[in-house]
């Protein structure tokens, strides 16, 4: 989503709880230029001390490389890793 400056500064409140809430981006333009960008903080940077481990951030946020009958790496590498 893009707003000038002018537009930001009285619907400020608004566009942060819209970020919060709907984890928009906002650019800021002025003079026909970004010159700011608002964005959600990232869900690991949010839950950073509630016990959970790290990568558990991380969950639901992948996507798969290989079809259902692919691999994602080879069978020399499994050899390996095993």
């Amino acid at each position: 989503m893009d707003i000038l400056l002018s537009e930001f500064k009285s619907q400020c409140s608004r566009l942060i709880h819209r970020v919060e809430t709907l984890g928009i981006t906002v650019d800021i333009i002025r003079d026909g230029k970004i010159v700011a960008r608002l964005s959600p903080v990232a869900p690991a940077a949010i839950k950073e001390n509630d016990g959970t481990k790290p990568w558990t951030h991380l969950r639901g946020t992948g996507h798969y490389l290989a079809g259902p009958d692919e691999s994602v790496i080879t069978e020399k590498e499994f050899e390996v890793y095993q």
